[in-house]
């Protein structure tokens, strides 16, 4: 049985063809590239401690065999594997506690013109508040846990001492990483790929940077110090957290207002 394709075929049912769309765009968002860099510089310290484990343990613990030496990335790869689906449940619980307090200060205010429903609309949820309210908690025991993992290296105590710091920065890295980005996705909801784009070209290019001089830093003044140094550049730009917490919801407002002038131009044209 032979089948015949009629070259006349209907094309008018295809939607249009997206435009291509920016993804460099999303650096012009204030409060997006701040989170950006943030993230890079955290992944970039927590790169470097991953990228050493090798050559730091083999010196410190010469009774390691090489199987014993790869066996340590089971203990910041575990603490990544059960923050991440822990932490999730932490910060959705957060969201949903956020949105508990609207909704009761709307019901007890009777001049209130929010509905209920439109607690978590873009213009009345304080969405910088509800993701980042648990981040400066993160942020203290990842930076603590940094700090302590380079001098416990440097002092050569019990191996378990490193270990267990290598757990905590697992799973604090990744909470911080997951609940930054989830922030990103909810300020830019329709730039989803970008936002994976532009997120992996920062803090990959931050890790390699921190990887290419890691060795020389530990050369010229140890390992303690130089995650004393490198945790301290992360604690330098910390207060971006406050800071986007207490003028997130402004930069926000200002893109909203951009987007409905534009919207009302185009309308105008048509």
């Amino acid at each position: 049985m032979s089948y015949v394709v009629s070259k006349d075929v209907e094309y008018s049912d295809r939607p249009p063809r997206r435009a291509f769309a920016n993804p460099f765009i999303l650096f012009t968002y204030l409060d997006v590239s701040l989170l950006l860099f943030l993230n890079g510089l955290i992944y970039a310290v927590f790169y470097g401690v991953i990228a050493t484990i090798s050559t730091l343990f083999q010196p410190t613990y010469p009774y390691l065999t090489e199987t014993d030496i790869g066996l340590c990335f089971l203990a910041i790869g575990g603490g990544m594997s059960i923050g991440g689906v822990v932490t999730g449940k932490i910060f959705d619980g957060e969201y949903q506690r956020v949105k508990r307090r609207l909704l009761r200060q709307i019901e007890a205010d009777p001049e209130s013109t929010i509905r209920p429903e439109d607690v978590t609309k873009d213009e009345h949820f304080p969405i910088e508040y509800a993701r980042l309210r648990l981040m400066p908690a993160f942020f203290a025991l990842y930076a603590a846990s940094c700090i302590g993992y380079g001098w416990c290296l440097q002092a050569r105590v019990s191996i378990a001492g490193p270990l267990v710091l290598q757990f905590i920065i697992g799973w604090t890295c990744i909470s911080i990483l997951n609940g930054t980005q989830t922030l990103i996705v909810d300020l830019a909801p329709s730039h989803g790929s970008a936002i994976t784009a532009c997120n992996n070209l920062v803090r990959c290019s931050l890790g390699a940077g921190c990887v290419s001089v890691i060795d020389l830093i530990m050369k010229a003044i140890g390992t303690g110090w130089t995650y004393v140094l490198l945790t301290g550049i992360c604690i330098l730009f910390s207060p971006i957290y406050f800071i986007l917490m207490r003028y997130g919801p402004v930069l926000r407002a200002r893109r909203r207002a951009k987007r409905e002038a534009a919207t009302e131009r185009s309308a105008e044209k048509k």
